[in-house]
């Protein structure tokens, strides 16, 4: 069964201690919650008696190779892939009455997700172009005349999209061995208010 994610209300999962009591002097148990980052904060269980802490957990594990935790990572990716970045978060959070990430946590998983993307991709067109090479019983390096088809579309529906992806098709294999990333809009020229520099599709 594979792993899944959850959102859980605190006083369901303090109910569910309810028929335990403390190794110690017998009290009741209760979980509380603290050191929040994010979507993670620490669970700890205690004797509402004693007040002895039993246990304790994040309940999000971290990354492999990095400090952050890997709930945090799908909620900007997430966020990512339905288009509505920082502010969309911000929003879904509040909402929910969530914890949300600061602006800048949020951009250092941006980066992270960006970096570990483009490892992919480089990988990917790697692999393909290497297939192309095989199909074509060449060594890799050698100079290869392909037929290539070349397609492209939008970030979204209709024509109001200002991002768009062109893709070079190897017609034999049907591998893409090159794309390119278009714009028609640039933050940085926005704010700096040259809007000669945007790029015209």
């Amino acid at each position: 069964m594979s792993q899944r994610l959850l959102l859980l209300d605190l006083s369901c999962l303090t109910s569910l201690f309810k028929p335990f009591s403390c190794k110690s002097c017998g009290g009741k148990l209760t979980v509380i919650s603290d050191t929040h980052k994010g979507f993670v904060c620490q669970l700890k269980t205690v004797c509402l008696r004693c007040e002895e802490v039993l246990s304790k957990t994040m309940t999000s594990k971290t990354l492999k190779g990095s400090c952050h935790y890997d709930i945090n990572r799908r909620a900007v990716l997430s966020m990512l892939n339905v288009g509505l970045g920082f502010a969309g978060h911000t929003t879904f959070c509040e909402t929910m009455g969530l914890e949300d990430l600061t602006e800048k946590s949020f951009a250092s998983h941006v980066r992270e997700i960006h970096q570990a993307s483009d490892r992919l991709k480089t990988a990917v067109l790697n692999k393909a172009v290497k297939k192309v090479y095989q199909a074509h019983g060449k060594a890799e390096g050698d100079v290869l005349d392909i037929a290539v088809s070349y397609d492209g579309t939008w970030q979204k529906r209709g024509h109001t999209s200002k991002h768009g992806l062109g893709v070079v098709i190897e017609v034999t294999t049907g591998l893409a061995v090159d794309y390119h990333v278009m714009s028609s809009f640039c933050q940085v020229c926005k704010k700096s208010g040259d809007y000669g520099r945007k790029i015209i599709l």
